[in-house]
């Protein structure tokens, strides 16, 4: 997978111990700020994730020294890696490119897969490429969307996932707004996505766009195996590094996923260090047996 950091080295699982994983976003190279960077790359050594799920813009306007920077601080990271590009990460200014080669930087710098994927001892994981160019429908360009092809694709990939093991979808368009806020967008074909995401039985939904950090459970539908209506967990991070802030501080999340549910640690930047603001747990449907 050509946006994995070095694709030789083992994602850390094991069926002893949770596997870990860390969620960032919004890294925002451009409007960056050096001091959350360099302490993200230490609580991120100190917590030893096996896997770092990036849910886009890496990048403040897309521009070549832009990605120079982000792709700098990537190599550093402790672990793999999965990334998706945000609105951010294609052409601000130039509208041919942004409308012709959108992803031709993000491309060139990060990597040709737009739907990143892993299947490990402990859980299932793929990124949808939520970003668009442009929209008939909306004047505001920054909103996200899924396609048909991506769902169906997600899919057919999951239906090939042992019964029984976690399912992480993650984007960088949002799948939930905050309750004080309702006016961003989420992304578009919402509704098709969830339904989508209820047959395959996912579990959990990464997301950022908004630099906030929240979270709502939802129930999906009804699952074709059981006949019961389907829980997962949305969980929205903050930015990780950037200097635009809403309201909030820097933050980013661990998760330790086990059999039956998911371990989630909020980890704020404080002004000298990441440290953890709060906790939860979200139980995987028990609904779900695993394969024999």
């Amino acid at each position: 997978m050509t946006n994995i950091v070095d694709p030789k080295r083992e994602v850390a699982s094991s069926a002893t111990k949770p596997a870990r994983l860390a969620h960032i976003s919004d890294l925002h190279f451009g409007r960056c700020d050096p001091a959350v960077s360099e302490s993200l790359l230490q609580d991120l050594r100190d917590h030893q994730p096996g896997l770092i799920v990036i849910s886009g813009d890496l990048t403040m306007r897309a521009r070549n020294s832009e990605f120079e920077e982000a792709m700098s601080f990537i190599e550093r990271l402790p672990s793999p890696w999965l990334c998706v590009p945000g609105n951010h990460d294609i052409p601000h200014y130039n509208l041919i490119r942004r409308v012709v080669t959108p992803f031709k930087r993000y491309r060139r710098y990060v990597g040709d897969e737009l739907m990143p994927r892993l299947e490990t001892e402990n859980y299932a994981i793929i990124g949808l490429n939520t970003t668009r160019s442009f929209s008939w429908k909306h004047l505001d360009w920054s909103r996200g969307r899924v396609n048909m092809n991506q769902l169906a694709t997600a899919r057919a990939w999951f239906d090939d996932i042992p019964r029984g093991k976690p399912r992480i979808v993650f984007g960088h368009h949002p799948f939930i707004l905050p309750d004080e806020d309702p006016s961003r967008g989420t992304v578009g074909r919402l509704n098709k996505a969830l339904t989508s995401f209820a047959f395959s039985e996912v579990d959990l939904l990464l997301a950022g766009h908004l630099h906030q950090a929240f979270w709502r459970r939802l129930s999906v539908g009804t699952s074709e195996e059981n006949g019961n209506v389907h829980e997962l967990l949305a969980l929205q991070a903050s930015t990780a590094t950037s200097d635009r802030l809403r309201g909030e501080a820097n933050a980013y999340h661990i998760i330790d996923v086990e059999p039956n549910r998911f371990m989630i640690e909020l980890r704020e930047w404080t002004g000298a260090s990441f440290d953890r603001r709060e906790t939860m747990h979200h139980q995987i449907n028990g609904t779900r047996g695993a394969e024999s």
